[in-house]
């Protein structure tokens, strides 16, 4: 598990399936025979080499499962295995029966469908390179947009079959007993392989005919390379790179935008401070702030930029309070102040087309925290100040309560115009 799981085997194994695609193709220019033993010695050498490497790759993958079952449901490594499996038939199998029944030479073997087979198995070999594009993942992006566009480029072709069909009944009909009808229409699977060939296909017309005159397998083959390569991969590439200048213009454009309304701002902050020096690092207070939204010249730009002038000077307390990164919220000092720059990134963000991202709904949750903290703080001290208020008077209404009561005391136990003398000798008595 420890060599399977190692990004430096993979690596060698991914330069090993390179070179043996680069080898593949020198064996077809340079190899003739037909099968692995009449070949030269060095093509050999190589194939065993090859062969060799992937069993043994095989063998180290299929060991770094714990439940060995559980590789035939990994559908790589079944791929793998199916290919692996081709070369060891191919170059151990097949060669060791073909040398063991002595028919290298020229025994009437080597014109049977053994030999078309040998064929079918180098060409299937191929299929490794799908491991090297799995490794590059844009390769990857571009093979899959094939895979989704497949429906839409089936229709289309079944749709140019049936136009085909249909102009080739017409031209049939109308050229019968013509010069041009026994030329081009002389039947109906002529007339639908002019019309495709010569009349869709015009520059691969020469090389169909003539891969048409060998075999109709050819043909179709040709047919099919044309479709993917011609039709489907270069008017993907057309897409690609007509998307990629579509964004790079759309890109540039913006960019253009905002340094013109950057510029812009910065005349505008100079001519209302004309002592400061206007900048980034220029700081605006909440009434530069208006001051510089206010203006006419300001207020056109932020418009064009696609920023709504009133919502930017409603989301005033929003930007001054996003700046602001003390820990404690409420502990904010009342005179806040941004740089030119903040406000340009506040403004940017404003923008109306703009798509709402995870940021801006963390920045409106911190918002809306620091709005309920606030509020929070606000209702207490207007409790406090309200129970402040209530027991005071509460206290007042108490102490004069008691006065109150004292003083009627005080007239029950002696009435208006008593005499002292007689309450003192009430009293004795």
């Amino acid at each position: 598990q420890w060599i399977a799981r190692s990004k430096a085997f993979d690596w060698v194994i991914l330069v090993v399936i390179f070179l043996n695609t680069v080898w593949i193709a020198v064996d077809a220019e340079f190899n003739n025979a037909d099968i692995m033993i009449d070949a030269d010695l060095v093509f050999q050498v190589m194939e065993h080499l090859f062969c060799f490497t992937f069993a043994a790759e095989w063998l180290i993958r299929f060991g770094a499962f714990e439940k060995k079952v559980n590789a035939f449901c990994d559908k790589p490594f079944v791929f793998d295995s199916f290919l692996v499996v081709m070369s060891v038939g191919d170059i151990w199998v097949m060669s060791t029966i073909m040398w063991a029944t002595n028919s290298t030479g020229g025994s009437s073997m080597k014109n049977t469908s053994i030999l078309r087979l040998f064929k079918l198995i180098r060409i299937f070999r191929m299929a490794r390179v799908a491991r090297l594009i799995r490794a590059l993942p844009e390769l990857m992006v571009l093979i899959k947009g094939l895979y989704s566009a497949g429906r839409s480029v089936f229709l289309t072709m079944t749709l140019l079959m049936m136009v085909v069909f249909l102009f080739s009944v017409a031209f049939k009909t109308l050229s019968r007993d013509t010069a041009l009808g026994e030329k081009y229409f002389d039947s109906l699977t002529t007339c639908m392989f002019n019309l495709l060939v010569h009349a869709t296909f015009p520059d691969f017309a020469p090389l169909i005919e003539d891969a048409s005159a060998e075999n109709f397998m050819f043909t179709l083959l040709l047919m099919m390379y044309v479709f993917i390569a011609s039709l489907t991969v270069l008017n993907l590439l057309v897409g690609v790179i007509v998307h990629v200048v579509e964004v790079v213009s759309e890109v540039e454009h913006e960019e253009n935008m905002v340094k013109d309304v950057r510029r812009r701002l910065i005349v505008a902050l100079k001519d209302l401070f004309p002592d400061n020096a206007a900048g980034e690092c220029t700081v605006l207070s909440r009434d530069d702030f208006q001051m510089l939204i206010c203006t006419p010249t300001t207020a056109k730009a932020i418009h064009e930029l696609g920023v709504d002038v009133v919502g930017l000077l409603e989301s005033e307390d929003f930007i001054f309070s996003e700046q602001n990164n003390e820990e404690d919220v409420l502990l904010r000092q009342q005179i806040e102040t941004i740089t030119f720059g903040s406000f340009m990134e506040a403004v940017l963000q404003l923008r109306g087309r703009n798509q709402a991202s995870v940021k801006d709904i963390v920045n409106l949750r911190k918002y809306m925290v620091k709005c309920i903290l606030l509020s929070q703080q606000e209702t207490v001290e207007q409790l406090r100040s309200a129970t402040r208020t209530l027991v005071h008077a509460m206290a007042a209404r108490i102490a004069e309560t008691h006065q109150q009561a004292q003083e009627a005391q005080q007239q029950r136990h002696f009435p208006p115009h008593f005499p002292p003398h007689l309450a003192i000798e009430e009293e004795e008595a």
